[in-house]
């Protein structure tokens, strides 16, 4: 479910408590939610994902929680609780003497939830909340600090730079205005290949180390000519016999017939031509990893 009814608020002024995220349901279900909120006054802002598995009647099980980005110092605390107002189910976030900034806006991005429920339970009927007394509550599960470890997020980084190393050359479809940062178009410029209207060949061998350039993008063809010189056949005749009114008349002599070797040479004419001889094509950039 996105962005569901009742899963956003807005508060103009300061604040001071816990985050109260309810529930739409009691009923037993497994969740889990993704929460932005930010402070306009002191440019905070965060993602709280949430995920947990309930029992009806019962308790939170199975409970984990992370936040990313820059909460207020004392908002790092997650508890997995109950309403006791209504008995619904609910999360809280902060210390019920967290103080908010002014402008304080919390949404609920999207919510999945598995185990044969129905979503559709899912999709409005959530309220968010700013308590300050947590009396009554039962707090089923608390994650005292929900925040992802600086050594977490340097190990993240590190990962990266291994799926990406510096020098990957990728083809990009996006527009030359949108390149994300750390890529590079490839056009001779800052240690990248000039790959501008270029093709990739492979490496002849495996320890041939890439970087050769050739090819052209257009091939002339030299024209040329097939002649035929002047030269005669001769033509002979057989004998033959015919009759006329009953005679005979023997014709039997053979005639040889010559052609003069005189005529016109046919020596045809040449023109050189140049052709394209790319193949068809889409335009795409190649970016490479700084």
């Amino acid at each position: 479910v996105l962005n569901p009814k009742g899963g956003a608020r807005f508060w103009s002024g300061a604040q001071t408590g816990v985050i109260q995220i309810q529930f739409p349901t009691w009923d037993s279900f497994h969740a889990q939610l993704t929460l932005d909120v930010f402070e306009r006054k002191n440019d905070k802002a965060f993602r709280l994902i949430a995920a947990g598995r309930t029992s009806t009647g019962t308790t939170w099980n199975y409970t984990t929680a992370k936040i990313i980005g820059t909460p207020e110092p004392d908002a790092v605390k997650v508890r997995f609780a109950r309403n006791p107002a209504n008995d619904k189910w609910c999360i809280l976030i902060g210390e019920t003497t967290t103080v908010w900034a002014s402008y304080l806006f919390a949404a609920i991005v999207n919510v999945a939830s598995g185990y044969g429920q129905n979503i559709d339970r899912f999709k409005e009927g959530w309220d968010l909340s700013i308590v300050n007394d947590l009396t009554g509550y039962n707090i089923d599960r608390t994650i005292a600090d929900a925040t992802i470890a600086p050594e977490a997020i340097a190990a993240a980084k590190t990962d990266a730079a291994l799926l990406n190393p510096s020098g990957m050359i990728i083809i990009w479809h996006g527009t030359i205005a949108t390149i994300p940062s750390g890529w590079i178009i490839c056009d001779g410029n800052s240690g990248t290949p000039n790959l501008l209207d270029r093709f990739i060949e492979s490496v002849p061998t495996a320890a041939t180390n890439p970087g050769a350039t050739g090819g052209a993008t257009a091939k002339a063809t030299s024209g040329h000519i097939h002649t035929q010189p002047t030269h005669k056949h001769t033509v002979k005749p057989v004998t033959h016999i015919s009759f006329e009114a009953g005679a005979t008349i023997n014709n039997a002599k053979d005639t040889q017939v010559t052609s003069s070797a005189s005529g016109d040479d046919n020596t045809g004419s040449e023109t050189d031509s140049i052709a394209d001889i790319r193949p068809k094509y889409y335009d795409a950039a190649f970016l490479m990893k700084t």
